[in-house]
């Protein structure tokens, strides 16, 4: 069951009349899984008024500033759950659900390019090109011409940028809340500066050459507690 635009706006209205709500994209979160509870009363044989009424019962006003602040720190996970034992059931699953948006956004997923590109060389035990050696290959590689846009694949904070003629070359370091971090190598130039804030998408440099590379490419890796790990499972997290 499909609520009419009507409907829609009555709640979003709704939840902008709790205590001044001001931040958009979270009572936009907020409203998105308001309807979705005024709609599995309505299956169960609800009208509309009905369902919008208890739900909005339910939900207080000072829940309702309670989620905004909640959600505006929504890194402290830990504590957001905490909270959730002494609210009302449905301002708890509206922290819970929001949280969850909240750990999809920290959480490395995706490609850090826009469109399709071949990764040449994987994850995993490889022998190194120049000593021959057996060497843990810490990332993905991506077949990319020069000055090829590369994006931030989370939330977080750039903690290093090195401009290097060796190793990695020129790369970005993004370290993302709880246990991530990400890495971008091999740049021809970055757009962002350490400390600065980056949402996933956000534009923060072009692909290059520089280090010890044999072509243009980007070298992407995913570390977890600090530790490298296959980058693929989160790159391929965005297509299902």
């Amino acid at each position: 069951m499909i609520l009419n635009k009507a409907q829609t706006n009555r709640i979003f209205e709704l939840l902008k009349s709790r205590n001044n709500l001001r931040d958009e994209q979270i009572i936009e979160e907020m409203a998105d899984h308001f309807c979705c509870l005024v709609e599995k009363k309505m299956v169960l044989g609800h009208s509309f008024e009905e369902a919008f009424n208890e739900v909005a019962e339910d939900l207080t006003p000072e829940e309702t500033q309670q989620i905004e602040r909640s959600a505006k720190h929504i890194q402290f996970k830990v504590r957001l759950k905490k909270k959730v034992k002494s609210i009302s059931a449905v301002a708890a699953t509206l922290i819970l659900l929001l949280v969850a948006v909240a750990d999809a956004q920290i959480k490395p997923e995706g490609s850090p390019l826009k469109g399709e590109h071949k990764i040449t060389s994987s994850f995993g035990n490889k022998k190194h090109p120049e000593t021959r050696n057996i060497v843990l290959h810490k990332g993905v590689d991506y077949k990319v011409g020069m000055g090829t846009p590369v994006y931030a694949t989370a939330d977080g904070v750039v903690s290093e940028t090195q401009f290097a003629n060796s190793g990695y070359g020129i790369k970005i370091v993004i370290d993302h809340q709880e246990e991530y971090q990400t890495l971008y190598a091999h740049l021809s130039e970055i757009i962002t500066k350490r400390g600065q804030k980056v949402s996933k998408g956000d534009l923060i440099g072009y692909s290059g050459n520089s280090g010890r590379s044999s072509g243009p490419h980007l070298h992407y890796e995913v570390r977890k507690n600090g530790r490298n790990v296959n980058p693929q499972p989160y790159i391929d997290a965005k297509k299902k």
